[in-house]
């Protein structure tokens, strides 16, 4: 049962911007620092470091993207 609860709270933290708390709470826990360890057990990232992986920095505009000297 653990591993259907952080294969959904891999795909929650990878498409949602929930807290981890509520996803914790979303998937049956009572406390955010137990379904952590859990998730980190199963998976070798705590929640917040396996979401980072996911999120992408912010578009550059294409004028804004510095050039190589020499290059223009």
């Amino acid at each position: 049962m653990q591993s259907a609860r952080v294969r959904r709270a891999r795909y929650l933290l990878e498409t949602t911007d929930r807290t981890v708390a509520r996803i914790a709470a979303d998937l049956g826990y009572t406390d955010a620092s137990t379904f952590s360890a859990v998730f980190a057990r199963h998976t070798g990232r705590r929640p917040r470091d396996y979401r980072a992986m996911f999120r992408r920095s912010p578009a550059v505009p294409v004028g804004d993207i510095p050039h190589e000297p020499g290059t223009r």
